[in-house]
C-alpha cells in the first residue's frame, strides 16, 4: 500500500471535467479541452479534506498521475472555494 503526502502547502486534485453541449449536441472531451477549474480533492490540508469539491485557479498546476488517473498538485492558496451541496427545506 503506497500513501501519498502531499508538502509545503500543495493539493492534490483530480479536475472535474463537465460535458458541454451545444444545441442539444454532446461535444467530447477531445474535441474541446478547456481546462476545469472544479476538482476533488485526493490529498487535502488541514482546512481542506480529502473528497471536497473546490474550486481553484489554474495558472500553474503541476500535472501528475495519481492511481492512474490524471491529477494536478496546486498550491493550497490557490484554492477559492469548498463547494458544499446543501439542502433547503
Amino acid at each position: 500500500m503506497k500513501i501519498l503526502q502531499t508538502l509545503n502547502g500543495k493539493v492534490l486534485v483530480k479536475p472535474i471535467v463537465e460535458e458541454k453541449r451545444v444545441d442539444g449536441i454532446d461535444i467530447p472531451d477531445s474535441v474541446d479541452k478547456e481546462k476545469s477549474n472544479k476538482g476533488l480533492v485526493l490529498v487535502g490540508l488541514d482546512d481542506i479534506k480529502k473528497d471536497s469539491l473546490v474550486l481553484y485557479r489554474t495558472l500553474t498546476p503541476m500535472e501528475t498521475v495519481h492511481d492512474g488517473e490524471d491529477c494536478l498538485l496546486i498550491d493550497g492558496e490557490d484554492i477559492y472555494a469548498v463547494i458544499e451541496e446543501v439542502e433547503i427545506s
